[in-house]
C-alpha cells in the first residue's frame, strides 16, 4: 500500500476527491483528529490499536482522510501478513471517524472507494470492514458497490451524552433507573475509584469469575488486562468498586479516549444486583467524567443475543440508540 491513495468519487452529483495518507504506527495529524472527533470510539484509539497489534502480532496503520484537500476525519488499521503479504488481512473496526460536517453517504462513497483501492480484492486477501455509519440502504449499497459482502447482523450501541447540567442528565434517566440509582443512594452503598491501578488485579479476578459464571461475551481476561494497563499508564482508565459494610459488590472499568469514553467491563454479586450497585457506579462515573470534559460515554453493545437485564440496564439511561451496519468482508 501506497502512503497516499487518491480516487475521485464520481457517482454523487458532485465527483468529490478524497485522499487517504497512511502512515505505520504513530500519527500525530490522525491523533489531532481522533481527539476533535465528537464519538471517538474505543477501538479507533491510539492505545487501543497499539496494545492489540502487539498481542496479535500486528502492524498499526493510521491513515488521515481528506476531502477536496481538507481534513475531513481519520482510520486506523490492523494488517497482518505472512510470506511477503501473499497472505493477507486488514481489520478496520467501527472506522472511519469523521469530523463535523463529513460523513455523509458521499462521503462515506468516496472514502469507500478509496479504501478499496488501497486494499484491493485478490487471492489471499482477507479484508474484516466493521464501518462506522449510519445502516441505512444507501450506505448498504456502497459497501456492496465495492464488493464487500456482508456477514453478520447491524450492530447496536448506545451513546449517553453527559454533556449536560446534572440536573438534567438525572432527570433524562427513565424513570425505573432513577429509582434504583435512589435505592442504591439509601442504602449506602459506597463507591470508590482508582486511577491509579491498585485495584486492577482484584477487578480482572472478579471480571473472570463473573465472566464464567453468568456465561456472557466479552474481552478476554489477559486482553482486558493489558488494555487496562496501557490505559492506566496513560491516566485515561478508571476502576470503580461498590461496596456495603466493606463487602465488595460490584465493579466497572472505564476507558477514556478522546470526547469520549467507553464502559468496558463490570462484575457484580447477587447483592450488588439486589442493591443496584451497577446504577450507582455508572451515574458516579458520568459525574467523574465530566470532570474529565467527556462529552458522551460509549455503552457498548445492545444486541438481541444479550440478556434483557443488560439491554434494559443500559437502556435505562436515556442514550441514544445507533445502529451500524455490522461486519464485512
Amino acid at each position: 500500500m501506497s502512503d497516499k491513495t487518491s480516487v475521485l468519487e464520481t457517482s454523487g452529483r458532485t465527483p468529490l476527491l478524497c485522499d487517504i495518507s497512511w502512515r505505520e504506527g504513530e500519527n500525530d495529524q490522525a491523533e489531532a483528529i481522533f481527539r476533535k472527533v465528537r464519538r471517538s470510539n474505543l477501538i479507533q484509539s491510539l492505545t487501543y490499536g497499539k496494545v492489540m497489534a502487539k498481542l496479535n502480532y500486528q502492524r498499526l496503520i493510521r491513515g488521515v482522510i481528506t476531502m477536496e484537500g481538507r481534513e475531513a476525519g481519520m482510520i486506523q488499521v490492523l494488517e497482518a501478513g505472512l510470506f511477503g503479504n501473499a497472505i493477507h488481512a486488514a481489520l478496520i473496526d467501527r472506522g472511519p471517524l469523521w469530523l463535523d460536517p463529513y460523513g455523509t453517504p458521499e462521503h462515506i462513497a468516496a472514502f469507500t472507494n478509496v479504501l478499496r483501492t488501497a486494499y484491493p480484492k485478490r487471492p489471499g486477501r482477507r479484508i474484516r470492514f466493521i464501518p462506522e455509519c449510519a445502516d441505512t440502504p444507501r450506505n448498504r449499497e456502497t459497501l456492496e458497490k465495492q464488493g464487500f459482502r456482508k456477514k453478520s447482523e447491524p450492530y447496536h450501541t448506545l451513546w449517553w451524552n453527559i454533556l449536560r447540567s446534572n440536573e438534567e442528565l438525572r432527570s433524562g434517566l427513565k424513570k425505573s433507573w432513577r429509582g434504583s440509582l435512589v435505592k442504591a443512594e439509601r442504602s449506602n452503598v459506597c463507591v470508590s475509584w482508582d486511577e491509579k491501578g491498585e485495584s486492577l488485579q482484584r477487578f480482572v479476578e472478579h471480571y473472570k469469575e463473573d465472566r464464567q459464571k453468568r456465561n456472557y461475551n466479552g474481552p478476554k481476561p489477559y486482553v482486558l488486562l493489558s488494555l487496562a494497563q496501557a490505559f492506566l499508564h496513560r491516566k485515561n482508565a478508571l476502576i470503580g468498586c461498590a461496596s456495603l459494610d466493606g463487602k465488595p459488590l460490584a465493579g466497572v472499568l472505564i476507558f477514556c479516549h478522546g470526547k469520549s469514553a467507553t464502559y468496558q467491563a463490570g462484575w457484580t454479586t447477587r447483592s450488588g444486583r439486589e442493591s443496584c450497585a451497577h446504577h450507582l457506579l455508572l451515574w458516579n462515573a458520568a459525574l467523574k467524567l465530566k470532570e474529565r470534559d467527556i462529552n458522551e460515554i460509549d455503552l457498548g453493545g445492545v444486541e438481541p443475543e444479550q440478556g434483557s437485564g443488560i439491554r434494559t440496564f443500559k437502556q435505562g439511561t436515556g442514550g441514544t440508540p445507533v445502529r451500524t451496519p455490522g461486519l464485512w468482508i
